[in-house]
């Protein structure tokens, strides 16, 4: 397969992520903050960030589409990077000031809600990357708890950076496979509903 810039390449949507994972993530075609990627077959990948030190995670489809659409057209760092806050590192969807962790935006968690992963061990082939329980972060592995600092709901407020940054660097008329910048934004929605119909509202 012929490698293809990520900003230029058709939108994963609902539909494509239900016909062939293959096509929508590989090493062929995918944003400037991946690494490396590996497709398994319940659902999910493994994904090695790029950062001043690789982490590996363990991410759900769903979730993985979502991000990299909300990092379409982010420039000068790709928007995902890995952060030390108090000798803990997160993975943020970061759009400048305004970052969002990444498990707040799986779980949809509001305002003064922080997300926490549990700590089963993490069963995996001998032949697949080994990870904490921390850097998983599919839905399943993830709970929300009060007395969270954040004070921004993290989808609604990443959902309405990323039109922002569309057009500020999306090509003039931009319009891929019937898609335009409106396209774009009601595709995001439609992922991140398909997740919360797949998975369900968030676990307190």
């Amino acid at each position: 397969m012929e490698k293809q810039a990520f900003s230029e390449s058709p939108l994963i949507t609902p539909e494509r992520l239900s016909l062939d994972i293959a096509s929508v993530f590989n090493d062929d075609c995918k944003p400037s903050w991946v690494s490396v990627i590996y497709p398994l077959d319940d659902d999910s990948c493994f994904l090695t960030i790029k950062n001043k030190t690789e982490k590996t995670i363990l991410i759900d489809n769903i979730t993985l589409a979502s991000i990299y659409e909300l990092t379409r057209f982010r420039r000068y760092g790709g928007g995902v990077v890995f952060n030390r806050t108090k000798g803990i590192w997160y993975l943020k969807v970061t759009f400048g000031k305004p970052n969002f962790t990444a498990g707040r935006l799986v779980l949809s968690a509001d305002k003064g809600k922080a997300v926490s992963a549990s700590e089963a061990p993490i069963n995996s082939d001998k032949k697949l990357p080994s990870i904490l329980p921390k850097y998983d972060f599919r839905p399943e592995n993830l709970f929300t708890q009060g007395a969270g600092q954040a004070n921004l709901a993290a989808r609604t407020k990443a959902i309405g950076y990323a039109p922002v940054y569309a057009i500020r660097n999306a090509p003039k008329g931009y319009d891929i496979e019937g898609y335009d910048i409106e396209g774009y934004i009601a595709n995001l929605h439609a992922l991140f509903l398909l997740h919360d119909k797949t998975y369900g509202p968030a676990v307190d």
